[in-house]
């Protein structure tokens, strides 16, 4: 029991409740990951490894020496090539990394935004792991971006799932 809840134990009004969840929708943010959860699937899942230090990783990874990084991952694991004015790294944990992809923007042509899920190749057992997966994807997109490319090493590319993007319509 928490600390805190010790003491209100003793008080004639506390009562103790188990909540057994039938159903579960799960939000992993504002909505575009929402979904519904088998309760079972849900009580049988493990922390994330890479929880603890996402934060920090994703903080390094926004840094501005990783500026040219994150473009050439917009342009060869994103396939987003027209006009892009900015790119970041949103989040990650043990299955990929989220990256928001800012394009347009001039006079006649407006604002989007776009957010990808690029998949790791291989599963990270800690924030090092994780780490190092999303180092190899920067550095396939700037070997990509440099021509060095090698016989077979660019033909699987990761899994890109894109999950959201701004209405562009502009007819108000």
């Amino acid at each position: 029991m928490h600390p805190f809840a010790e003491a209100l134990r003793d008080r004639r009004d506390f009562q103790l409740w188990r909540v057994e969840a039938s159903s579960v929708f799960f939000v992993g943010g504002f909505g575009v990951k929402a979904r519904w959860v088998d309760p079972e699937e849900y009580q049988a899942a493990s922390p994330d490894v890479v929880a603890e230090g996402a934060a920090a990783l994703v903080a390094e990874l926004n840094e501005q020496k990783h500026h040219a990084d994150r473009l050439a991952a917009a342009k060869h694991l994103l396939d987003v090539k027209d006009d892009v004015k900015r790119v970041d790294v949103v989040h990650l944990d043990k299955l990929g990394v989220d990256f928001r992809v800012e394009r347009g923007g001039k006079k006649d042509d407006p604002l989007i935004v776009e957010e990808f899920r690029v998949a790791y190749r291989l599963p990270p057992k800690s924030v090092d792991d994780a780490k190092s997966e999303v180092n190899k994807l920067l550095q396939e997109a700037w070997e990509e971006d440099n021509g060095l490319t090698f016989d077979g090493n660019y033909q699987h590319k990761p899994h890109v799932f894109k999950y959201a993007q701004s209405d562009d319509d502009n007819d108000d």
